[in-house]
């Protein structure tokens, strides 16, 4: 064998070679991807439950809905992230995010949540509001955020391990 014929000859063994495996590799593709594309779908009990909470699907007379995301639990570098979701309102018509914030309080009171910090009354004075709900084995929190600068209202859906308080 000349020493030019011997890049022909690799090349003559690879093509043959992938002939002979490529339905094989195909699958076994195919197989792998599928199968974290199943494991990446299951969702955490978490995030299920705020995702299925009146909350995350409220229909506001106020406002719209402009933006929605979701993010389930994952570990980072060993430390948690914890399961979210963030819906973000912005009023339509001729109401404020003043109104806005109160309907999606209103909300959170009608539905059972206990407060936990923000306002006493119906006066809106306050920018930040948050509820939590007792749920199996953890509790589900809500923090409604009215910012300074901003046109929109956020609602953040979150978790955290419920705490047995002692008889």
């Amino acid at each position: 064998m000349l020493k030019s014929d011997f890049p022909i000859t690799i090349t003559l063994l690879s093509t043959k070679l992938m002939r002979k495996l490529k339905p094989k590799f195909i699958f076994l593709f195919f197989l792998l991807f599928g199968s974290l594309i199943l494991i990446s779908g299951c969702e955490s009990k978490e995030l299920k439950a705020m995702l299925e909470s009146p909350l995350a699907n409220m229909q506001l007379t106020t406002a719209r809905e402009v933006a929605r995301s979701h993010k389930d639990k994952e570990v980072t570098l060993g430390k948690p992230i914890y399961a979210k979701v963030r819906i973000k309102y912005e009023p339509t018509g001729n109401y404020t995010k003043e109104d806005v914030f109160n309907e999606i309080v209103k909300n959170i009171e009608k539905n059972g949540w206990e407060r936990e910090w923000g306002r006493n009354d119906n006066s809106g004075q306050s920018g930040y509001y948050s509820a939590s709900l007792p749920y199996e084995s953890f509790s589900l929190i809500v923090e409604v955020l009215r910012r300074p600068g901003l046109s929109t209202v956020s609602v953040y859906l979150g978790h955290r391990a419920r705490q047995i308080q002692p008889q």
